[in-house]
C-alpha cells in the first residue's frame, strides 16, 4: 500500500523489493486483510466498505457520461462495444474506514519496474506482485468481453441440423442451457476461475437510493434538443418547466429565465466548458434541486428532489401517452 504515488515511492532508499506478494512495500491487498485479520481487525466490514464507496464514486460518475454519450452517439444507434477498468487508490483510516484517495482512469498495467543497478543505469525488474494482481485482471476482463463469442456462435450452427432433429427431446432436457453450458465450457477450458466479482447490479437495490441525480440527467438529455450537444439552451430549460407543469402564478415564466440565467452564469464563470454556451448538467441539477425545494418545502432534500423527479416523470409519462395516442389517431 503507498500513501504517495508508487512511481516515486519506488525511488526512496526505504522501499523494500520482494518477490512474494505478502511482504515488501509492494503487496497484495489480500495480504493486507490476511494480516489484518490476524490483528484481530473485522475484515469483512473493510471489504464492505470497500465496495460500498466503489458503487457510489460509479453512481456519481455515471450521469455526466450518460450526457457526453449520448452527444456521440445518435439515438436508437447500437454503441461501441468497450470497457475501462478504473483504479481506486484507498487510503484505510486508522478505525479502518476507507478514504477514496482518487481514481485512475488509466491506470499502470506494467508488470515490471525500473531498479538502479549503478548511477544511472536501469534494469527493467519483473514485479511477481504486479503480474499476480495484472495479468489476472487483463486476462478475465476479456473473458467478459468475451471474444471466443462469435467461435461459440459457429459451433452452435453447425450443430443446428441435430439440434433440430432432436427438438423434442432437447426440450424436454432444456437445450439452450445444456449447449451454452458444454461450448463455454470447452472454449475456456484450462482457465482459473475468474477473479472478478460483480459488485452492481449485484447491490443495485442497496443503493438505488441514490441514483436521483441519474434519473435528473435522464430529463436534462430528454430536453437537449439539439444533436451532439451538452448543454440546456433557454428554450429546452422552458420547455422542461412547461411539459413538467412546473410554472404558476407563484413561479412565473418569467422567472424561469431569471433563474436560467442566473445559474447557467455563474456556472460558466467557473470556465468548466465554454466550448458550446447553455447550461450544463451540474447547473441543471442545481436548478433542479432549487425548483424541488420550492415545491416541498416541508420535506429533507432528497425526499423534495425524489417527489419532483416523480411528479416530473408522471406528467412526461402523460404527455407521452397523449402524443402516442394522437399519433395513432
Amino acid at each position: 500500500m503507498h500513501l504517495t504515488n508508487y512511481s516515486l515511492n519506488i525511488h526512496s532508499g526505504n522501499f523494500i523489493h520482494s518477490d512474494n506478494a505478502n511482504t515488501g512495500s509492494k503487496r497484495t491487498f489480500s495480504s493486507i486483510l490476511c494480516r489484518l485479520s490476524s490483528r484481530g481487525a473485522d475484515v469483512k466490514k473493510v471489504w464492505s466498505d470497500i465496495i460500498s464507496l466503489v458503487i457510489k464514486t460509479i453512481i456519481a460518475l455515471t450521469p455526466e457520461l450518460k450526457v457526453y454519450y449520448q452527444s456521440d452517439i445518435p439515438a436508437g444507434k447500437p454503441g461501441p462495444t468497450c470497457f475501462q477498468i478504473l483504479g481506486f487508490d484507498i487510503l484505510l483510516m486508522k478505525n479502518l474506514k476507507p478514504m477514496l484517495l482518487e481514481v485512475n482512469a488509466n491506470p499502470s498495467m506494467r508488470i515490471e519496474h525500473e531498479q538502479e543497478l549503478s548511477p544511472g543505469v536501469f534494469e527493467n525488474v519483473p514485479s511477481p506482485v504486479d503480474e499476480e494482481v495484472k495479468v489476472a485482471v487483463i486476462r478475465d476482463t476479456l473473458r467478459l468481453v468475451d471474444p471466443q463469442k462469435k467461435k461459440r456462435k459457429d459451433i452452435q450452427s453447425q450443430t443446428s441440423e441435430h439440434v433440430s432433429e432432436t427438438k423434442d427431446e432437447l426440450l424436454d432436457a432444456g437445450p439452450a442451457d445444456g449447449l451454452e453450458y458444454d461450448t463455454s465450457k470447452t472454449t475456456e477450458a484450462g482457465l482459473p476461475s475468474l477473479c472478478l466479482k460483480q459488485v452492481f447490479p449485484k447491490y443495485a437495490k442497496q443503493f438505488n437510493y441514490l441514483r436521483l441525480v441519474d434519473k435528473v440527467a435522464a430529463l436534462f438529455i430528454r430536453f437537449l434538443g439539439v444533436k451532439g450537444t451538452t448543454k440546456l439552451g433557454p428554450t429546452g430549460f422552458r420547455t422542461f418547466i412547461r411539459n413538467c407543469k412546473l410554472s404558476n402564478s407563484n413561479f412565473s415564466m418569467a422567472s424561469v429565465d431569471i433563474l436560467y440565467i442566473d445559474i447557467t452564469r455563474r456556472w460558466n464563470s467557473m470556465g468548466i466548458d465554454h466550448r458550446e454556451s447553455g447550461m450544463c448538467l451540474q447547473a441543471f441539477v442545481e436548478a433542479f434541486f432549487y425548483l424541488a425545494q420550492k415545491k416541498y418545502k416541508s420535506l429533507p432534500l432528497h425526499e423534495q428532489v425524489a417527489s419532483l423527479i416523480d411528479f416530473c416523470e408522471y406528467h412526461l409519462a402523460a404527455l407521452d401517452e397523449k402524443r402516442l395516442v394522437c399519433g395513432r389517431g
